[in-house]
């Protein structure tokens, strides 16, 4: 009988190691994007197994369920580095505030006041804004974990527990609007909800191309919809043109 699943990262643990092999998503190679680098699900949760351990031991104890603590992602290009993070976040208990790069640093710092952020995890394209708006706001920042530092990490880096845990009405995520009427509303999400978005596809054996990034609500959606595929899912990068051949 397959387990209950409770939180998203049952989902993703569940996947992992379902009998029906999930190939996983592939995103274009930062330096040569006609290439692609394809990451199992089994490869990606075993990334967020290992980075989760790491970020315990440093300054991201794991958070028991009656408490909240929001931690903000503001990276692009949205690659593998973002997505092992967010899910080690999660494994820990925190609540994951997603920021869109297009999101103004005005607008940024209103949201992160609004949502009561302490970290926000930036990348070298959003280390401008990232580090005004922590000015401002007093956040502490930290860079994206690379595949190459997770790849370093060792038994000792990384240690026990496995499992954290987390509760079912736990907010996981926060969603923002595009601020275009005014200032970003804000979407608390419990895993319940995000569960019930992951609802398995129609067409587990297509092969798929997404280009909707995971700050945006499709984006995040699609991501838990690969936990069921076993066909690959494509994912597109914003830097990157779309051509159409004739």
């Amino acid at each position: 009988m397959p387990e209950p699943l409770i939180t998203l990262n049952d989902l993703l643990r569940s996947s992992a190691f379902a009998e029906e092999h999930r190939p996983g998503i592939g995103w274009p190679n930062e330096t040569d994007p006609s290439q692609i680098d394809m990451h199992t699900i089994k490869q990606i949760y075993q990334l967020a197994v290992t980075a989760s351990r790491y970020l315990a031991t440093s300054n991201f104890q794991p958070i028991v369920p009656q408490e909240s603590s929001v931690i903000g992602l503001f990276g692009f290009p949205v690659n593998i580095e973002y997505v092992v993070t967010f899910f080690a976040l999660m494994r820990l208990g925190y609540t994951v505030f997603v920021i869109s790069p297009r999101m103004q640093a005005s607008s940024s710092a209103t949201s992160l006041d609004k949502t009561g952020c302490r970290f926000i995890f930036y990348s070298p394209t959003t280390s401008v804004i990232a580090h005004e708006v922590g000015a401002q706001q007093q956040i502490k920042l930290v860079s994206f974990l690379s595949l190459a530092d997770i790849g370093k990490l060792t038994s000792t880096d990384a240690q026990p527990p496995d499992q954290y845990v987390s509760e079912n009405n736990q907010i996981v995520l926060i969603l923002h609007s595009s601020g275009s009427t005014g200032l970003p509303k804000l979407f608390p999400m419990t895993h319940r909800q995000m569960l019930v978005r992951s609802i398995p596809v129609l067409y587990p054996n297509n092969k798929e191309f997404i280009n909707s990034p995971l700050y945006a609500s499709a984006g995040i959606s699609f991501l838990f919809f690969e936990m069921h595929k076993t066909a690959p899912t494509l994912s597109g990068m914003k830097t990157c043109p779309i051509l159409q051949k004739t």
